[in-house]
């Protein structure tokens, strides 16, 4: 409709589109007129057909007076069929425009019918022209329904209230021969009657059209709300549907994740015990070797099972860190005991490459964990020098207000601004096509960035291809306490004590596995009790005359057990607090917690023979407690 194009805006054209005009009391917009009227029309048509029927019976009633004054005569049948037939012609006009609902709207059709009875009415008028009484009490019938029935348009009421009023006073001077009196007060009544009338009509036109505009305003202002509603349900369906897509794919991911960890953990723990039966077999071979040639071979061998070894131990760091198993332990420290620890361990392998490799000193304080930090510090520097053909590396530390930003600068090919965070993805390397191991494995810069996120430390990367790379990691600033020592973590157990025949417990259900720790052992002086069980263990224990200096279980047993239930098992055989250490090829993280939980060391397969030596030798051998064959004590023994 019309007046919806004009009713949903508040511009000026929309607000003079409402206006009435001041003499017509009808909206100065045709098409807003229009549209009025079309919406007003079944209110017209009752008003029409109850106009139609009130004035059938008065037009009828006054056939009576007729009667009165003329009696059974030509002259009243005339009249009467006159009225009749006018009558008849209002009955026949409401019944078509029921087909022309316009004559309704605009008024025409009552103003027709109006007239006629004006016209009707005159020709009774001047026809028995003596009866003065009641010829105005039909004029004032009729315009009073003229003033009722039209007030929809004031000007075509007001013009046919004119028209009735005129043919009265026609007849009124020109028939009725009234007396002053009678005609002064016939005057008077036409003036309060059209007065009245008129003004009526003018404030019902108005006040129609205004509430009519009010509520077509509310109307359009309503289905405006509705339309905002359904928009925004429309919305929040529409959100709702990625919502829960991106929660499938999230679930998808973390359904990937959990894939890709369960086939880490289950390829590293299968690849880790063949690793570390190897690894303890070359470590025994290499210390039984006496020839020079065979003996390079074997350190070729052991080389090689090193390399395999610092892969596992990256895989390993990732799983950690993905299960959260790594805390974090945030001390005051100087920078410059790291910066030495860098520069010591990386200065020879620079130097036979042939490139420069400078560490800045610094006396700047800063709080972090010194361990992870210098473990970020170590893998940008690796990645620095592995990269780096010519030129050189340049460690460093600014200070920013309250921060540190440790850079790591080098000449290397540098890196496209589209790979600069891609290369902290697991395996992802630019220029190691080939997988050159003297490169890397792709897992360094893996690692720095979830030890960053750990230690909430901010990394970025600045690079430009064939100009060189700086990677800098962003760490608060410490305050050291005065005349204090600097704040460190627990320092390293002393390994290797004096030497002596100790006792030590070995359960490990994969025979090859078990025979070379056995053997490696033994080689060590070490007295073992190698079994595949915990209960093959406490059988071979209680023929033993010492309690045990230690006891090193696999995580997974047969049958479901755990190193756990194995060494809980040794412990509460012997009645005392043994030792022990428990060694996996396992990197899931709830295998890594309940180990942690329990409070026992966990060495990753394949362990280093140098590692499980300082293990062993770092554990004072226990004095034998009774003779063979005596029972075994129960009170606790120091550990």
């Amino acid at each position: 409709m019309a007046l919806a194009s004009h009713s949903t805006s508040s511009s000026p054209t929309a607000s003079e589109a409402v206006r009435l005009a001041p003499l017509t009391a009808e909206f100065r917009d045709p098409e807003m007129e229009r549209y009025y009227r079309q919406k007003a029309y079944p209110g017209l048509r009752t008003d029409f057909r109850m106009a139609v029927a009130v004035g059938a019976f008065f037009y009828l009633a006054f056939a009576i007076p007729d009667y009165a004054a003329l009696g059974d005569s030509p002259a009243f049948w005339r009249l009467f069929y006159l009225r009749a037939t006018i009558t008849a012609l209002a009955i026949g006009l409401m019944q078509w425009v029921e087909h022309h609902p316009a004559w309704v709207t605009n008024g025409w059709a009552a103003s027709f019918i109006e007239l006629i009875a004006i016209a009707g009415n005159f020709v009774i008028i001047i026809t028995r022209p003596g009866d003065l009484a009641a010829h105005a009490s039909a004029m004032i019938v009729i315009l009073v329904a003229v003033y009722v029935f039209l007030p929809n348009r004031f000007l075509l009421a007001f013009g046919v209230a004119l028209v009735g009023t005129v043919s009265f006073l026609v007849y009124l001077f020109g028939w009725a021969q009234a007396d002053k009196t009678t005609l002064i007060s016939l005057l008077g009544v036409l003036l309060l009657i059209n007065s009245f009338g008129t003004l009526a009509a003018y404030r019902f036109s108005h006040l129609r059209r205004r509430e009519f505009a009010a509520l077509e305003a509310q109307r359009v202002s309503n289905e405006a709300l509705l339309s905002e509603i359904a928009r925004r349900e429309a919305l929040e369906t529409a959100l709702t549907v990625e919502k829960n897509a991106a929660e499938r794919a999230r679930d998808q991911a973390e359904a990937a994740s959990r894939a890709k960890s369960r086939f880490l953990a289950a390829a590293s723990h299968d690849l880790r015990q063949p690793m570390h039966a190897l690894s303890l077999f070359a470590a025994t071979l290499v210390e039984r070797l006496r020839y020079p040639e065979v003996r390079h071979i074997a350190d070729q061998m052991q080389a090689s099972i090193i390399a395999l070894t610092s892969l596992f131990d990256s895989l390993l760091d990732i799983s950690k860190l993905d299960a959260g198993a790594i805390k974090a332990c945030v001390v005051s420290f100087r920078l410059k005991d790291l910066f030495d620890n860098v520069r010591r361990d990386f200065t020879g392998k620079a130097y036979h490459k042939g490139i420069r490799f400078q560490v800045v000193d610094t006396a700047l304080v800063v709080r972090s964990d010194p361990l992870l930090l210098e473990r970020i510090v170590r893998n940008l520097a690796a990645n620095a020098v592995n990269y780096t053909e010519q030129g050189g590396v340049v460690i460093g530390a600014r200070r920013r207000g309250k921060l540190v930003r440790i850079e790591v600068w080098d000449s290397g090919p540098g890196i496209p601004e589209e790979e600069q965070q891609r290369v902290f993805e697991e395996f992802y390397q630019i220029a190691n096509p080939e997988r050159d191991r003297s490169k890397g494995l792709g897992l360094g810069l893996a690692i720095v960035k979830r030890l960053a996120e750990l230690l909430h430390h901010p990394i970025d990367v600045r690079s430009r291809p064939g100009r060189g790379a700086c990677f800098a990691v962003t760490v608060p600033r410490g305050v050291l306490r005065q005349n204090a020592r600097t704040e460190e973590a627990a320092p390293a157990p002393e390994f290797l004590r004096a030497s002596a025949e100790r006792l030590v417990v070995l359960i490990e259900d994969e025979r090859i596995i078990r025979e070379a720790t056995q053997t490696l052992l033994s080689d060590w002086g070490c007295k073992v009790i190698a079994s595949a069980s915990a209960d093959e263990a406490v059988a071979q224990l209680l023929q033993a005359d010492r309690l045990p200096d230690l006891v090193i279980a696999d995580y997974r047993l047969a049958g479901g057990r755990t190193g756990i239930d194995a060494i809980d098992a040794v412990q509460e055989a012997v009645g005392a607090a043994v030792p022990a250490v428990l060694i996996t090829g396992d990197t899931a993280a709830d295998h890594l917690k309940r180990a942690r939980e329990h409070g026992y060391p966990v060495l990753h397969k394949p362990v280093p023979p140098a590692k499980l030596r300082a293990l062993v030798a770092s554990i004072p051998p226990r004095a034998p407690l009774k003779p063979a064959g005596a029972p075994v004590p129960t009170e606790s023994a120091s550990d």
